[in-house]
């Protein structure tokens, strides 16, 4: 009986430890994740440092969307947790990244990067004018957890970021603010107040 009660016992510890070392987070799209980051950048990994709790890569700066600070250099430093259970991420080598990195202090010389983050997704020429796209006084409704943090007439709902509908010459929608102050999808080309 008693070993059944140190089984018992021990099986409890053990997945306490476990809820303890995982990552859990929200994942938005990428429309409010934008919107709500300090910092939106196109990196190419260059190269991979691994320590003993933390991996860093060795970056290029490719593209600069928004920073919290003007970034004074080229080349940055991304770090990460190892492991993905304490929510760290990976990069593929010399693949171009749009990520939205915490951090950033002191010109870029170095930032945070992990699996909470809003942004991490190939970057490719569809990308070029992402923030322009965009009003962040709306977000996108995603229908979960997350709307709740928003009025409802700041949501838009999710058609599809890339969806073009029905807008003339191909032109994309956007979530924008319509003159009441409600969110609505509309062309880009129109005009907004």
């Amino acid at each position: 009986m008693q070993q059944t009660d140190y089984l018992f016992g021990f099986l409890i510890l053990a997945n306490a430890i476990l809820v303890v070392f995982s990552c859990s987070c929200v994942m938005q799209n990428p429309y409010n994740g934008y919107c709500e980051s300090e910092n939106v950048l196109v990196v190419r990994a260059l190269k991979l440092i691994e320590h003993e709790r933390v991996n860093s890569y060795e970056a290029e700066i490719v593209k600069v969307f928004k920073s919290k600070e003007p970034l004074t250099r080229n080349t940055t430093t991304l770090n990460t947790a190892k492991y993905g259970s304490l929510c760290g991420t990976s990069l593929p080598l010399n693949q171009p990244m749009m990520i939205s990195p915490s951090g950033g202090d002191y010109g870029g010389f170095e930032f945070r990067i992990g699996l909470c983050d809003s942004i991490r997704m190939k970057y490719s020429e569809k990308l070029e004018n992402f923030g322009e796209d965009l009003d962040c006084s709306c977000r996108v409704s995603t229908g979960g957890f997350g709307d709740s943090f928003y009025p409802k007439e700041m949501l838009c709902p999710w058609i599809g970021f890339f969806n073009k509908l029905s807008c003339p010459n191909g032109d994309r929608m956007r979530c924008s603010a319509d003159d009441n102050g409600e969110c609505q999808w509309r062309c880009k080309s129109e005009n907004f107040s």
